[in-house]
Protein backbone atom coordinates (compact mmCIF):
# COMPACT_ATOMS: atom_id res chain seq x y z
CA UNK A 1 0.00 0.00 0.00
CA UNK A 2 1.26 3.50 -0.76
CA UNK A 3 2.68 5.39 2.19
CA UNK A 4 0.39 7.96 3.76
CA UNK A 5 1.67 11.53 3.73
CA UNK A 6 2.26 12.78 7.28
CA UNK A 7 -0.14 15.41 8.56
CA UNK A 8 0.84 18.48 10.54
CA UNK A 9 0.25 17.87 14.25
CA UNK A 10 -2.31 19.95 16.10
CA UNK A 11 -0.52 22.46 18.30
CA UNK A 12 -2.69 21.59 21.31
CA UNK A 13 -1.87 17.88 20.95
CA UNK A 14 1.86 18.67 20.68
CA UNK A 15 1.72 20.49 24.00
CA UNK A 16 -0.17 17.61 25.65
CA UNK A 17 2.27 15.04 24.26
CA UNK A 18 5.19 17.10 25.52
CA UNK A 19 3.71 17.06 29.00
CA UNK A 20 3.31 13.26 28.93
CA UNK A 21 6.86 12.73 27.68
CA UNK A 22 8.31 14.95 30.41
CA UNK A 23 6.06 13.48 33.06
CA UNK A 24 4.72 16.90 33.99
CA UNK A 25 1.43 16.83 32.16
CA UNK A 26 -0.41 18.78 34.82
CA UNK A 27 2.16 21.57 34.89
CA UNK A 28 2.16 21.87 31.13
CA UNK A 29 -1.62 21.93 30.93
CA UNK A 30 -1.71 24.78 33.43
CA UNK A 31 0.14 26.94 30.90
CA UNK A 32 -1.23 25.33 27.77
CA UNK A 33 -4.10 27.81 27.38
CA UNK A 34 -1.66 30.73 27.54
CA UNK A 35 0.68 29.14 24.99
CA UNK A 36 -2.22 28.25 22.71
CA UNK A 37 -3.44 31.84 22.82
CA UNK A 38 -0.03 33.05 21.66
CA UNK A 39 0.00 30.58 18.82
CA UNK A 40 -3.44 31.81 17.80
CA UNK A 41 -2.28 35.45 17.96
CA UNK A 42 0.69 34.74 15.72
CA UNK A 43 -1.39 32.71 13.30
CA UNK A 44 -3.93 35.51 13.08
CA UNK A 45 -1.16 38.01 12.43
CA UNK A 46 0.25 35.85 9.65
CA UNK A 47 -3.03 34.90 8.01
CA UNK A 48 -5.43 37.79 8.26
CA UNK A 49 -5.22 39.92 11.36
CA UNK A 50 -2.13 41.88 10.42
CA UNK A 51 -1.01 42.83 6.94
CA UNK A 52 2.72 42.96 6.27
CA UNK A 53 2.65 46.32 4.44
CA UNK A 54 6.29 45.92 3.39
CA UNK A 55 7.83 48.07 0.68
CA UNK A 56 10.68 47.12 -1.65
CA UNK A 57 12.97 49.80 -3.10
CA UNK A 58 15.17 49.04 -6.12
CA UNK A 59 18.13 51.29 -6.92
CA UNK A 60 18.86 50.71 -10.62
CA UNK A 61 22.14 52.66 -10.55
CA UNK A 62 23.54 50.69 -7.63
CA UNK A 63 21.80 47.44 -8.64
CA UNK A 64 20.54 46.99 -5.08
CA UNK A 65 17.16 46.11 -3.59
CA UNK A 66 16.07 47.09 -0.09
CA UNK A 67 12.96 45.84 1.72
CA UNK A 68 11.50 47.93 4.53
CA UNK A 69 9.11 45.95 6.70
CA UNK A 70 5.83 47.08 8.20
CA UNK A 71 5.70 50.72 7.15
CA UNK A 72 2.91 53.15 8.04
CA UNK A 73 -0.16 53.09 5.78
CA UNK A 74 0.69 56.63 4.54
CA UNK A 75 4.36 55.84 3.93
CA UNK A 76 4.17 55.49 0.14
CA UNK A 77 2.28 58.77 -0.18
CA UNK A 78 4.92 60.65 1.82
CA UNK A 79 7.70 58.90 -0.07
CA UNK A 80 6.23 59.96 -3.42
CA UNK A 81 6.28 63.68 -2.60
CA UNK A 82 9.77 63.58 -1.11
CA UNK A 83 11.12 61.57 -4.04
CA UNK A 84 10.11 64.36 -6.47
CA UNK A 85 11.63 67.03 -4.26
CA UNK A 86 8.48 68.29 -2.56
CA UNK A 87 8.82 69.11 1.14
CA UNK A 88 6.20 67.43 3.33
CA UNK A 89 4.49 68.27 6.62
CA UNK A 90 2.88 65.25 8.30
CA UNK A 91 0.28 66.02 10.95
CA UNK A 92 -0.84 63.39 13.42
CA UNK A 93 -1.45 62.61 17.08
CA UNK A 94 1.27 61.77 19.56
CA UNK A 95 2.69 58.29 19.05
CA UNK A 96 1.54 57.83 15.45
CA UNK A 97 5.01 56.86 14.19
CA UNK A 98 6.15 60.11 12.59
CA UNK A 99 9.77 59.93 13.74
CA UNK A 100 10.19 56.22 12.97
CA UNK A 101 8.76 56.90 9.51
CA UNK A 102 11.50 59.48 8.90
CA UNK A 103 14.10 56.78 9.56
CA UNK A 104 12.41 54.45 7.07
CA UNK A 105 12.19 57.29 4.52
CA UNK A 106 15.96 57.84 4.77
CA UNK A 107 16.43 54.16 3.95
CA UNK A 108 13.91 54.24 1.08
CA UNK A 109 15.47 57.36 -0.45
CA UNK A 110 19.00 56.09 0.09
CA UNK A 111 19.96 59.28 1.93
CA UNK A 112 21.43 60.20 5.26
CA UNK A 113 19.28 62.22 7.63
CA UNK A 114 19.51 65.15 9.99
CA UNK A 115 17.00 65.97 12.70
CA UNK A 116 16.16 69.10 14.66
CA UNK A 117 13.44 70.17 17.06
CA UNK A 118 11.24 73.25 16.93
CA UNK A 119 13.08 76.49 16.20
CA UNK A 120 13.03 79.24 18.83
CA UNK A 121 15.41 81.64 17.04
CA UNK A 122 16.41 82.11 13.41
CA UNK A 123 19.91 80.96 14.40
CA UNK A 124 18.49 77.48 14.97
CA UNK A 125 18.38 77.39 11.16
CA UNK A 126 21.23 79.73 10.20
CA UNK A 127 23.82 78.80 12.81
CA UNK A 128 26.18 81.23 14.53
CA UNK A 129 29.84 82.03 15.21
CA UNK A 130 31.11 81.19 18.69
CA UNK A 131 33.38 83.37 20.84
CA UNK A 132 36.41 82.18 18.88
CA UNK A 133 34.86 83.02 15.53
CA UNK A 134 34.19 79.39 14.64
CA UNK A 135 30.97 78.72 12.78
CA UNK A 136 28.58 76.35 14.55
CA UNK A 137 26.54 74.55 11.86
CA UNK A 138 22.92 73.55 12.26
CA UNK A 139 21.03 70.45 11.11
CA UNK A 140 19.62 72.56 8.23
CA UNK A 141 23.13 73.55 7.18
CA UNK A 142 24.34 69.95 7.35
CA UNK A 143 21.33 68.68 5.43
CA UNK A 144 21.73 71.28 2.67
CA UNK A 145 25.48 70.74 2.25
CA UNK A 146 25.13 66.95 2.45
CA UNK A 147 22.02 66.48 0.28
CA UNK A 148 20.20 64.87 3.22
CA UNK A 149 16.62 64.41 4.42
CA UNK A 150 16.00 66.88 7.26
CA UNK A 151 13.35 66.12 9.88
CA UNK A 152 11.96 69.15 11.71
CA UNK A 153 10.30 67.38 14.63
CA UNK A 154 7.49 69.11 16.56
CA UNK A 155 7.54 71.80 13.86
CA UNK A 156 4.25 73.30 15.08
CA UNK A 157 5.89 74.25 18.40
CA UNK A 158 8.31 76.56 16.57
CA UNK A 159 8.43 80.32 16.89
CA UNK A 160 6.90 81.38 13.53
CA UNK A 161 9.33 84.28 13.17
CA UNK A 162 12.27 81.90 13.54
CA UNK A 163 11.05 79.89 10.53
CA UNK A 164 11.32 82.75 8.02
CA UNK A 165 14.93 81.85 7.00
CA UNK A 166 13.61 78.41 6.08
CA UNK A 167 11.60 79.90 3.20
CA UNK A 168 14.63 80.57 1.02
CA UNK A 169 16.05 77.11 1.68
CA UNK A 170 12.78 75.44 0.67
CA UNK A 171 11.96 77.65 -2.33
CA UNK A 172 15.30 78.65 -3.75
CA UNK A 173 17.73 76.08 -2.38
CA UNK A 174 20.03 78.54 -0.65
CA UNK A 175 20.38 80.50 2.61
CA UNK A 176 22.73 83.21 3.83
CA UNK A 177 24.48 82.14 7.02
CA UNK A 178 27.23 83.67 9.20
CA UNK A 179 29.51 81.30 7.28
CA UNK A 180 28.43 82.65 3.90
CA UNK A 181 25.83 81.59 1.39
CA UNK A 182 24.96 77.90 1.36
CA UNK A 183 23.54 76.23 -1.75
CA UNK A 184 21.67 72.98 -1.27
CA UNK A 185 23.18 69.85 -2.75
CA UNK A 186 21.07 67.48 -4.82
CA UNK A 187 18.85 65.32 -2.62
CA UNK A 188 18.12 67.92 0.06
CA UNK A 189 14.48 67.81 1.13
CA UNK A 190 12.55 68.50 4.33
CA UNK A 191 10.06 66.43 6.29
CA UNK A 192 8.33 68.39 9.05
CA UNK A 193 6.11 66.73 11.65
CA UNK A 194 3.57 68.10 14.08
CA UNK A 195 0.53 67.32 16.17
CA UNK A 196 -1.48 70.22 14.72
CA UNK A 197 -1.85 71.69 11.24
CA UNK A 198 -0.06 74.90 12.21
CA UNK A 199 -3.16 76.92 13.08
CA UNK A 200 -2.23 77.21 16.74
CA UNK A 201 -2.77 75.50 20.08
CA UNK A 202 -5.58 73.06 20.70
CA UNK A 203 -7.06 71.79 23.96
CA UNK A 204 -5.04 68.59 23.57
CA UNK A 205 -1.80 70.16 22.28
CA UNK A 206 -1.73 73.52 24.02
CA UNK A 207 2.02 74.06 23.63
CA UNK A 208 1.74 74.65 19.88
CA UNK A 209 2.03 77.96 18.01
CA UNK A 210 0.23 79.35 15.00
CA UNK A 211 2.63 79.13 12.07
CA UNK A 212 3.12 81.68 9.32
CA UNK A 213 0.90 80.88 6.33
CA UNK A 214 3.82 81.51 3.98
CA UNK A 215 5.79 78.71 5.67
CA UNK A 216 2.90 76.26 5.48
CA UNK A 217 2.51 77.00 1.75
CA UNK A 218 5.91 75.49 1.11
CA UNK A 219 4.83 71.98 2.19
CA UNK A 220 2.54 69.27 1.00
CA UNK A 221 0.44 68.70 4.15
CA UNK A 222 -0.67 65.13 4.89
CA UNK A 223 -2.77 63.70 7.69
CA UNK A 224 -0.82 61.00 9.52
CA UNK A 225 -3.15 59.21 11.93
CA UNK A 226 -2.81 56.02 13.92
CA UNK A 227 -2.14 52.86 11.92
CA UNK A 228 -3.57 50.12 14.13
CA UNK A 229 -2.25 47.30 11.95
CA UNK A 230 1.27 48.68 12.32
CA UNK A 231 0.65 49.08 16.04
CA UNK A 232 -0.20 45.39 16.33
CA UNK A 233 2.84 44.33 14.28
CA UNK A 234 5.26 46.37 16.38
CA UNK A 235 3.79 45.11 19.67
CA UNK A 236 3.86 41.46 18.55
CA UNK A 237 7.50 41.93 17.57
CA UNK A 238 8.21 42.93 21.19
CA UNK A 239 6.17 40.11 22.77
CA UNK A 240 4.41 37.25 21.00
CA UNK A 241 1.48 37.35 23.41
CA UNK A 242 0.73 41.06 22.95
CA UNK A 243 -2.44 40.61 20.87
CA UNK A 244 -5.08 40.88 23.63
CA UNK A 245 -3.20 43.77 25.28
CA UNK A 246 -3.09 45.77 22.03
CA UNK A 247 -6.78 45.17 21.40
CA UNK A 248 -7.50 46.35 24.94
CA UNK A 249 -5.52 49.56 24.40
CA UNK A 250 -7.27 50.15 21.08
CA UNK A 251 -10.68 49.59 22.68
CA UNK A 252 -9.93 52.24 25.30
CA UNK A 253 -8.69 54.59 22.56
CA UNK A 254 -11.89 54.17 20.58
CA UNK A 255 -13.92 54.84 23.72
CA UNK A 256 -11.89 57.95 24.58
CA UNK A 257 -12.44 59.26 21.05
CA UNK A 258 -16.18 58.64 21.25
CA UNK A 259 -16.26 60.55 24.54
CA UNK A 260 -14.14 63.39 23.10
CA UNK A 261 -11.66 62.84 25.93
CA UNK A 262 -8.42 64.83 25.84
CA UNK A 263 -6.53 61.86 27.31
CA UNK A 264 -4.10 60.45 24.73
CA UNK A 265 -4.05 56.66 24.25
CA UNK A 266 -1.53 55.94 21.52
CA UNK A 267 0.30 52.97 19.98
CA UNK A 268 3.19 53.95 22.22
CA UNK A 269 1.30 52.45 25.18
CA UNK A 270 0.64 49.25 23.25
CA UNK A 271 4.33 48.82 22.50
CA UNK A 272 5.52 49.83 25.97
CA UNK A 273 3.07 47.36 27.51
CA UNK A 274 4.28 44.57 25.24
CA UNK A 275 7.87 45.28 26.29
CA UNK A 276 6.88 45.19 29.97
CA UNK A 277 4.92 41.93 29.68
CA UNK A 278 7.75 40.30 27.75
CA UNK A 279 10.42 41.46 30.21
CA UNK A 280 8.45 40.25 33.22
CA UNK A 281 7.87 36.87 31.61
CA UNK A 282 11.57 36.52 30.81
CA UNK A 283 12.54 37.38 34.39
CA UNK A 284 9.90 35.43 36.32
CA UNK A 285 8.31 32.93 33.93
CA UNK A 286 4.89 34.53 34.22
CA UNK A 287 3.23 37.74 33.04
CA UNK A 288 2.38 41.01 34.75
CA UNK A 289 -0.98 42.11 36.10
CA UNK A 290 -2.60 43.93 33.18
CA UNK A 291 -4.44 46.29 35.54
CA UNK A 292 -1.12 47.47 37.00
CA UNK A 293 0.32 48.01 33.53
CA UNK A 294 -2.78 50.00 32.64
CA UNK A 295 -2.39 52.17 35.71
CA UNK A 296 1.30 52.89 35.12
CA UNK A 297 1.52 53.53 31.38
CA UNK A 298 -2.04 53.96 30.13
CA UNK A 299 -3.94 56.07 32.65
CA UNK A 300 -1.02 58.08 34.05
CA UNK A 301 -2.89 59.36 37.13
CA UNK A 302 -5.93 60.36 35.08
CA UNK A 303 -8.94 61.28 37.24
CA UNK A 304 -10.69 58.07 38.30
CA UNK A 305 -14.04 59.39 37.11
CA UNK A 306 -12.69 59.78 33.58
CA UNK A 307 -11.12 56.33 33.69
CA UNK A 308 -14.44 54.80 34.73
CA UNK A 309 -16.27 56.56 31.88
CA UNK A 310 -13.76 55.31 29.29
CA UNK A 311 -13.87 51.76 30.66
CA UNK A 312 -17.66 51.72 30.67
CA UNK A 313 -17.80 53.00 27.09
CA UNK A 314 -15.25 50.36 26.02
CA UNK A 315 -16.95 47.51 27.86
CA UNK A 316 -18.60 45.87 24.85
CA UNK A 317 -15.42 45.98 22.76
CA UNK A 318 -13.33 44.68 25.67
CA UNK A 319 -15.70 41.74 26.23
CA UNK A 320 -15.35 40.76 22.57
CA UNK A 321 -11.56 40.32 22.83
Amino acid sequence: APAMAPTAPNSEQVLKDLGLILGVGGAVENRMAEMQRRIDDLQQAINSGVKSNDITITDIDKATTTTIEGVHKEFKRVLFWLSIGKNVLIVGPSGSGKTSTWKDLCTALGREGEVMGPASLKYDYLGFNDANGNYIPTPLYKAMTGGKLLLIDEYDASNPNACVPLHSALDNGFIDTPNGQVIAEKGFVVLASGNTNGDGATAQYNGRNQQDGATKQRFAVLEFGYDEEMEMRLALAKWAGAGPWVKRVQAYRHAAQRLNSLHIISPRQSIEGAVAFGAMEAMTGHGMDADKVESDILWKLLDQGQIDKIKENAKEEIEAI
